[in-house]
This record gives structure tokens, C-alpha cells and sequence, in this order.
């Protein structure tokens, strides 16, 4: 049985795979999409990992309107040990990410079920740390809040 936030949750899922180079994107990230894993195998570069976060409801008349943060990572090789070696600024890199992040969940493209999403909003990101010396990858993160409504007293869910 699925929830309404779990077809979401995998919504976002599918939509990550789009995050290829033939899309119109930096970076190949959507060829390796995880769902919630810390631990990334560097053969598994580029990645893009979803965690979904708590969710916060209000009850409204025969409703609840739920509100949860997708929070999106991408991860990638800057360097590549070649031959010939090729490098990109890390930072330079991570920028590459987050546009890739903002411009894919946020695209008018996407064509997401309006019968579960009431709306996703960009509500920050960025890269918080740089790699040190010897590392040969860099990340960032865009978290998007996403909206949402259950109706009280009815099952929300399906069959897989």
C-alpha cells in the first residue's frame, strides 16, 4: 500500500533520473538516484540522494494540509585521474549542482500529479564544505518544501 506521501516521494525519485547531461543538465547526476543513504560508493559518482524530511500538518475543514522538506543532494567528480587528468573548480562544480537541483524540481516541465502535490517551493541550498586536499568530489543541497493534502477520514492508501 502506497500513501499520498509516498507516491510523492517517488514522484521525486523519477524526476531525479531526468538529471542527465542529454536533458540539458552540468552534470550526469540522475544516472545514479538514491533514496536516502548517507554512505555513497565512489564508483556510484555522479549521484543525486533524496531524503525526505519530517512533515509538519494543519487540520483544516475536512482536511489536512501536510508540509514536509525534500531535502536534495548532488554529488560529483570534479577531478578525473585520466589520462589526461581533467579538474574543475570545486566551487565552480558545486554551482553546477544546485542550478541542476533548482532547475530540474522546479521546472514547469515536470509534469508532477496536481491530484497529489498542492505545491513545492525552493527554500534554500548550497554547498557547505569544500573538499580537502587528495578528494576528487563536491557536493550541494537544495531543499524544497513540499505541500500536500489528506482528506480526514478517508484512506489515503492504494495498491502498489
Amino acid at each position: 500500500m502506497l500513501t499520498k506521501r509516498e507516491k510523492i516521494i517517488r514522484q521525486f525519485l523519477s524526476r531525479a533520473a531526468y538529471l542527465t547531461t542529454a536533458n540539458g543538465y552540468f552534470r550526469d547526476m540522475g544516472l545514479h538516484v538514491i533514496r536516502a543513504r548517507k554512505r555513497i560508493d565512489p564508483k556510484e559518482l555522479d549521484a543525486v540522494i533524496i531524503f525526505p524530511k519530517p512533515e509538519e500538518a494543519t487540520d483544516k475543514y475536512g482536511f489536512s494540509e501536510c508540509r514536509f522538506t525534500m531535502h536534495i543532494e548532488g554529488i560529483v567528480k570534479f577531478r578525473e585521474e585520466g589520462p589526461p587528468v581533467t579538474e574543475i573548480n570545486p566551487s565552480a562544480a558545486s554551482e553546477q549542482i544546485l542550478g541542476d537541483l533548482i532547475n530540474c524540481f522546479m521546472s514547469p516541465e515536470w509534469s508532477r500529479d496536481p491530484e497529489l502535490v498542492t505545491d513545492i517551493a525552493y527554500r534554500g541550498g548550497g554547498t557547505e564544505s569544500y573538499p580537502e586536499d587528495g578528494e576528487v568530489s563536491v557536493g550541494a543541497y537544495a531543499d524544497f518544501q513540499v505541500t500536500y493534502e489528506v482528506d480526514l477520514g478517508k484512506t489515503e492508501y492504494e495498491p502498489e
